[in-house]
């Protein structure tokens, strides 16, 4: 009897186990108290009260924690953003030394049960210092690249990229990966990173990595205070395949 493959291909958001970690905060949750504006409020407030200096070059940084089930934070440093660490070390010591002090962190919730999720902000330690304005959050400042027709029509283009290129007769179960990539500073597209828990999985991720790649378009890119920046792009995607004898 011939078999029929049929598969779903899903943007991951995040499911819930006992040992999942949300990708971030469920939406209208945040992982301080009173919200990101007190989070920054109290860094701020840390980085005068103890004399310390903004960075020599107006740096920035993106910072990861990992918020565990008992509103405890730890600093994540992801392979995807250590070129950004390396280029801006007083930045990422600043914010260290400042999220330190920080007391007041809560867990993600969902069905009303405490679960770990990550976080993720922007610091720009300048921000910080004679021009801190209350209310201040640094998402105000930054923007998101943009792909042409934005995000629908970049799902969509991915999609039909990985229907084509993929070996889908090797995929026997579900699969998650995570994808990451560059958009530099002219909107291009580069330094393609596929990372999974599958094993023996170095085929699959070339034949993603290659897909990825098949993404001709220029980006519009990430901005900081109106100045192109290179930007990491990072997203999950669940493979979901169904057999049908």
């Amino acid at each position: 009897m011939k078999k029929i493959v049929l598969f779903i291909l899903l943007l991951c958001c995040y499911n819930v186990s006992a040992q999942t970690i949300l990708s971030e905060f469920p939406e209208g949750q945040s992982p301080y108290k009173n919200g990101e504006v007190e989070m920054f409020a109290e860094m701020q407030h840390f980085l005068v009260e103890n004399n310390l200096s903004p960075c020599k070059k107006n740096e920035y940084v993106w910072i990861t924690l990992k918020i565990d089930e008992n509103g405890q934070p730890f600093l994540i440093k992801r392979k995807s953003n250590e070129k950004n660490i390396e280029k801006n070390k007083c930045a990422f010591e600043l914010a260290g030394k400042a999220l330190g002090s920080l007391k007041n962190w809560q867990a993600a919730e969902v069905k009303g049960k405490k679960v770990a999720a990550y976080y993720e902000f922007l610091f720009i330690p300048n921000d910080f210092f004679e021009n801190f304005e209350m209310g201040y959050v640094s998402t105000n400042s930054f923007s998101q690249p943009q792909f042409p027709g934005g995000k629908n029509a970049f799902d969509e283009k991915l999609s039909k990229y990985l229907r084509g290129y993929l070996d889908w007769s090797t995929i026997n179960t579900d699969i998650k990966v995570t994808i990451n990539f560059d958009i530099d500073t002219k909107g291009k597209l580069s330094n393609v990173e596929i990372q999974s828990k599958i094993p023996n999985s170095e085929y699959l991720h070339e034949d993603i990595k290659f897909s990825v790649m098949q993404l001709k378009e220029k980006w519009i890119p990430a901005k900081i205070k109106g100045n192109p920046i290179v930007f990491t792009y990072k997203f999950e995607y669940t493979f979901s395949v169904f057999h049908i004898d």
